[in-house]
């Protein structure tokens, strides 16, 4: 009876971790988070639900732009995985050591150390190859599509992209993620004409984020969004996204330096609009 708890709670406190996580709101997060590692020590075999612990709170310390704090959970749940019996014929085992693999090749991503990034995310997506989850197989093609678009191979990541979005099955949390990155496909391309074609896959990506309230999601397609409206001269509807960003509470998600670009962003667009003084 006393196991059943555990369990329970391990996985109520996890669920809400993660959920508060999404929604930016990470003091919440963390305190649960806190609790789900608490309950999961009292189970004998905890090595998965440990490490998905470790990987979340990596996460929200690396949304909270504290790098070594999320680098150090990242790998505390890769060692916590490494040190159990990782025996790849159990789907259960697949999918635990696809999440740490996949997240811990994010992490370096964001960090622009591609190198480390494909250690990890090569491994992970080998692994997709023997799970039977749809999710993750979906998870593993958006993978795939982000290592061709870093690497400049645009029309193969639209290939990935455009097979996710046009799958009934893909997930909101992975079709907010494919809309946003063909959208930034768009984005590269150096003529106004072709960046307008990134319209819908942002608009897309806006709807949905801000229907499951994905607030990290909603900021960082908003600021894509106001870019565009600027460079195409719609300095009244870019003027309301910035300012949406830089009144919520969660703005500080985006980072220091992201914040930073939104101010003058903001500040080049009142310039358009001949307002001098804001």
């Amino acid at each position: 009876r006393l196991i059943n708890y555990h369990q329970g709670a391990t996985s109520s406190f996890l669920l809400l971790g993660f959920n508060y996580g999404k929604k930016c709101q990470f003091d919440s997060s963390l305190l649960y988070l806190k609790q789900a590692l608490f309950h999961s020590s009292h189970l004998f075999s905890n090595t998965g639900t440990s490490a998905e612990i470790y990987i979340t709170m990596g996460k929200v310390y690396e949304q909270l732009s504290q790098r070594d704090s999320a680098c150090l959970f990242m790998y505390k749940a890769l060692e916590t995985l490494e040190l159990s019996n990782l025996d790849f014929r159990d789907q259960r085992v697949i999918k635990n050591a696809y999440k740490v693999y996949r997240h811990i090749g994010a992490f370096w991503m964001t960090q622009n150390n591609m190198e480390n990034a494909l250690i990890y995310l090569n491994k992970a997506t080998l692994l997709a190859t023997l799970s039977n989850d749809h999710g993750l197989q979906h998870d593993a093609q958006l993978v795939k599509g982000t290592i061709h678009f870093r690497n400049a191979n645009l029309d193969s990541a639209v290939k990935y992209y455009s097979s996710l979005l046009s799958d009934h099955s893909t997930s909101i949390s992975t079709r907010i993620l494919a809309n946003e990155n063909m959208a930034r496909i768009f984005l590269r391309m150096p003529d106004h004409q072709t960046q307008k074609n990134s319209f819908p896959y942002l608009l897309e990506a806006f709807r949905l984020s801000k229907e499951k309230d994905y607030k990290l999601y909603t900021l960082r397609i908003q600021s894509l969004l106001a870019a565009l409206y600027a460079s195409t001269e719609e300095y009244k509807k870019s003027e309301q996204l910035l300012v949406d960003i830089l009144n919520d509470p969660a703005k500080n998600s985006l980072g220091l330096l992201e914040l930073t670009l939104q101010h003058k962003n903001l500040s080049k667009v009142y310039w358009a609009l001949g307002d001098y003084k804001q």
